[in-house]
């Protein structure tokens, strides 16, 4: 069972994430000039949850699974339930062909969307 809980609550969507996805995510941080931590991820995220996740990066990868193209070469791989859209797993792509490794990420989405294998925890 995958816990996910509430990263971003946008207009029409929000962003639920596992801990995998959370620390991809925090990876993008750092200092601004300011010593101000800023998170470029997180402000294109939030943009997208505050469309209803209706972008062109979202790409449809067969079995209820999407994937969320972010920063050129990262893949976040999820799901939607009604209009929010779950993060379980991501990869980073740097060929135009998905490897074998990238493929099994997305086969244990569509397995964990398929047995509704996750489950809400308490927000971060």
């Amino acid at each position: 069972m995958v816990k996910v809980g509430r990263l971003i609550k946008g207009d029409k969507g929000s962003l639920y994430v596992s801990d995998d996805v959370f620390g991809f995510i925090k990876s993008f941080e750092h200092l601004d000039k300011n010593d101000v931590v800023v998170n470029k991820l997180m402000k294109k995220l939030k943009y997208f949850a505050d469309t209803g996740f209706v972008v062109d990066n979202i790409r449809y990868e067969g079995s209820g699974v999407y994937r969320i193209e972010v920063e050129k070469s990262g893949r976040i791989i999820g799901f939607y339930e009604n209009k929010d859209f779950i993060g379980i797993r991501w990869f980073f792509k740097k060929t135009q062909r998905l490897t074998r490794m990238q493929r099994d990420i997305i086969a244990s989405v569509q397995k964990i969307f398929a047995n509704h294998s996750w489950v809400i925890a308490i927000n971060k």
